[in-house]
């Protein structure tokens, strides 16, 4: 069973969820791990909670809610297979997915469809979400095709009146034959928006190797710069004095400095597919990033990589038989 998604609740405890409907809980800062029935077997792709209490998590058609803090979940039948989800407050959150989106005012009950970021003409998959507050959230999606079946752009779109409207603008900087996948979208204050990507070409025979791409706002989207990475960029974090971390395939990371220069991590193990980063603080963090079972490199395992001066230098462990997609850094000594 591959994991999808965590989140905080606390400096303890953390809930954890991802294929065949599993959801995992820990109160002791990842020491142990109870499973909780989340009552649906469709594999869940994000978590958010709000507080200690109030929680979603969103999967293909369903959703599940928790007000006790994951120790029980409620599920409801939503209209389309959900890819994320960002509580707002204890009973509103907004989720995205296909080319859905979705309010919710009473805790996650039900789902009323949302006013779409997309002109009728446009059709496009919405891959991620995150709202400063209750007015000012940013959705991006992938490349999309309008009513001819023509390409459109990968768009983030930004809203400041809690989604009744919605401004676009392009994330592929003009791309014509590659596809842009958005794959983590941040929006940690006020104007700043980031996004992690994958860039590849369009299903053809001699497809070459995916790369990335970290672009970054101050401007509420209005204009973007962008960092080319040579492997998929799947997630990214920022700490409390503005250090972001991107992460990506291959164990590949770059740090955005605060004075916006880059420096590159990586390589790292070989064959790694997945990454997600996490910071407690301004200087303490984690990365993972996970491979599956290959002929050439034998069974699945999940690298950690671990940081205590803001990602200056990293530290690497291995966690064998198991492939998980996303961490969440409880305290200075647990992950």
């Amino acid at each position: 069973t591959s994991f999808r998604a965590i989140d905080r609740l606390d400096d303890d405890t953390a809930v954890v969820v991802g294929e065949l409907g599993i959801i995992l809980r820990t109160a002791d800062q990842g020491a142990t791990w109870t499973v909780v029935p989340s009552g649906t077997m469709n594999t869940m792709t994000d978590v958010s909670f709000f507080d200690a209490m109030n929680g979603i998590a969103v999967a293909s058609n369903t959703v599940v809610r928790t007000s006790n803090g994951g120790f029980s979940w409620q599920p409801a039948s939503v209209p389309d297979a959900l890819r994320a989800v960002d509580m707002t407050s204890a009973s509103n959150a907004i989720a995205v997915g296909g080319t859905s989106v979705l309010y919710t005012t009473n805790g996650g009950a039900t789902w009323t469809p949302g006013i779409s970021p997309f002109p009728p003409s446009i059709s496009a998959p919405l891959n991620a979400v995150d709202f400063l507050d209750p007015l000012n959230g940013a959705i991006a999606s992938a490349n999309g095709s309008d009513e001819f079946g023509g390409p459109t752009p990968s768009q983030c779109y930004v809203t400041a009146d809690g989604g009744n409207t919605w401004t676009p603008s392009d994330l592929d900087f003009g791309l014509t034959t590659r596809e842009y996948h958005p794959g983590e979208l941040l929006y940690p204050q006020a104007g700043q928006i980031m996004v992690a990507g994958k860039i590849c070409c369009y299903f053809g025979a001699f497809e070459p190797p995916s790369t990335g791409d970290f672009v970054s706002s101050v401007n509420t989207g209005g204009s973007w710069t962008h960092k080319g990475v040579n492997r998929p960029a799947n997630g990214l974090a920022r700490n409390s004095s503005g250090v972001v971390i991107v992460v990506g395939g291959d164990g590949r990371m770059i740090r955005r400095n605060l004075d916006a220069t880059y420096t590159s991590f990586g390589p790292g193990e070989p064959q790694l597919g997945y990454a997600a980063s996490s910071f407690l603080d301004a200087n303490v963090g984690v990365v993972l990033d996970s491979d599956g079972f290959n002929y050439m490199f034998g069974d699945v395992a999940t690298y950690f990589s671990s940081t205590n001066d803001g990602g200056h230098t990293w530290s690497t462990s291995t966690f064998g038989n198991a492939q998980c997609l996303d961490v969440a850094c409880l305290s200075t000594t647990e992950m």
